[in-house]
């Protein structure tokens, strides 16, 4: 899906919760200012949504089978609902306006006690 606009993130997500065998997603440099819900995608393993205007991490709740995710290239201010990732090994959140510091970004990271790499 990557490269193609989506107006409204909630019918979108709303379309993606009936791909329930879904285990990687590219929703990246689709213009997207938030993440869509994303519900009943217990399998998705993959997510990469970077190059968007994304403010919030918010949306990553219920993406707990998550062990790769990239959120580069946003607007993300903080960090929310990744700590909740027990399965994440991977995460990218470099180029972003990550405040008041960085050191915050690595407080909630840390509650991903499978994470082996890690890009601020």
């Amino acid at each position: 899906l990557s490269g193609n606009e989506f107006g409204d993130p909630e019918q979108l997500g709303h379309d993606l919760s009936r791909l329930v065998g879904l285990v990687s997603l590219d929703i990246s440099r689709c213009r997207l200012r938030r993440l869509p819900p994303l519900k009943g995608l217990g399998g998705l393993t993959r997510l990469d949504a970077r190059e968007n205007a994304l403010t919030s991490s918010a949306g990553l709740l219920r993406c707990t089978g998550l062990e790769w995710l990239s959120l580069a290239h946003n607007q993300l201010r903080r960090l929310e609902q990744v700590e909740m990732l027990q399965r994440l090994q991977e995460l990218d959140l470099s180029h972003n306006k990550l405040g008041p510091t960085a050191q915050a970004a690595l407080r909630a990271a840390a509650g991903c006690s499978h994470l082996r790499g890690l890009r601020i």
